[in-house]
């Protein structure tokens, strides 16, 4: 079971990054980034997970270490060649034994997200338990395909669980400052991170990097802008210190340029009326020594900020009131949803070669 006794300093969680996380985590997104899994079926699948969270009232831990499975599963078998895409291949002898996202990819991370919850949830029975996953999956799949897809996604991760999220490192940022932050901070920097798992900048409608470049292109530090966007992106999803830290840094400018409180400078940092200010908020809070203990410049804590603060902006847009939902609610899963019996909820026709 998961403790946060294991984790509880942020050098002991650099250090448990540095030997967990990024072995596992080198050159996946590389591989995962041009792919149809990336540009469209992981926000369908981080969403259900997000609802299934709600429903049972799972960690948030759980629906981050749950894609990270995922996404190691998803590398494996872009890797070996082994995933069917109708947009780039014909159905046929040579294909029939590859693994095909609109078929079985809910099935996969449904287990995924089982393997965690086991992992990490209770010391005794998972509160998500088989039975659960039968009925999300509206009887779909059988116990015994939940069985058998488990031992896969087991053998494609090596069988190795061990890992440190995003989630963590919030957390103990969050015992660090004594728990004094504003919940209203600490909401949007935890709707911050689940937005992260529902964008991507792979994804080109609606197109986030012209957003970004309408936004903060007075800001431009080079000419090629959109390619440092993404090597950052994926920088965030290879170390979830840098995601967490700039998930909590994008939620103080939120609330400063949001909310009242913070504009008449009733909490402390600056008074901010303009998107202009961006940066002067990130740098009133991401100090020297917080620079040195993350190991990540200044200049490359604003450029994921902007990022988080994007994918932010486009959650809310599309669930107003997902805060709302997070801190004061349950919302109950829609038992009609599934796109397993769907192809068109994982359509993705476009050339990933």
């Amino acid at each position: 079971m998961y403790s946060m006794t294991e984790v509880f300093t942020l050098e002991s969680l650099r250090t448990k990054e540095q030997l967990t996380r990024i072995p596992k985590s080198s050159n996946v997104y590389e591989v995962l980034f041009p792919t149809c899994y990336m540009k469209n079926y992981r926000r369908v699948i981080c969403e259900w997970f997000i609802d299934i969270q709600n429903d049972i009232s799972l960690d948030q831990r759980t629906v981050h270490v749950a894609t990270f499975y995922l996404d190691i599963c998803m590398f494996k078998l872009y890797s070996t060649n082994n995933v069917y895409e109708p947009a780039n291949q014909m159905r046929g002898p040579s294909t029939a034994s590859k693994f095909d996202p609109r078929r079985s990819l809910q099935l996969l991370g449904a287990c995924c997200m089982w393997i965690a919850a086991k992992r990490d949830e209770t010391c005794g029975d998972s509160k998500l338990t088989l039975n659960h996953l039968v009925r999300y999956c509206r009887d779909i799949y059988t116990k015994q395909q939940f069985l058998q897809m488990e031992l896969y996604a087991l053998e494609l991760l090596d069988w190795g669980l061990e890992d440190v999220s995003c989630v963590d490192f919030l957390n103990v940022i969050l015992l660090a400052n004594n728990n004094t932050l504003d919940n209203l901070v600490i909401d949007y920097a935890k709707e911050i991170l689940n937005a992260t798992l529902l964008c991507t900048l792979t994804r080109p409608h609606p197109n986030l990097f012209e957003r970004l470049n309408s936004l903060f292109g007075t800001q431009s530090v080079n000419s090629n802008l959109s390619h440092t966007y993404a090597s950052l992106w994926m920088t965030m999803l290879n170390y979830p210190s840098l995601m967490a830290i700039c998930s909590l840094l994008t939620a103080f400018f939120v609330c400063h340029f949001n909310f009242n409180a913070y504009e008449q400078g009733q909490e402390q940092g600056p008074i901010v009326n303009s998107i202009d200010q961006f940066g002067d908020v990130i740098a009133n809070y991401y100090h020297e020594e917080m620079e040195k203990a993350f190991g990540f410049t200044l200049e490359q804590v604003i450029l994921c900020c902007r990022i988080l603060y994007i994918f932010l902006e486009q959650t809310l847009a599309a669930h107003p009131v997902a805060i709302q939902q997070t801190t004061q609610q349950q919302t109950s899963i829609n038992q009609n949803q599934t796109f397993g019996e769907d192809p068109d909820d994982l359509q993705c026709d476009e050339d990933v070669n």
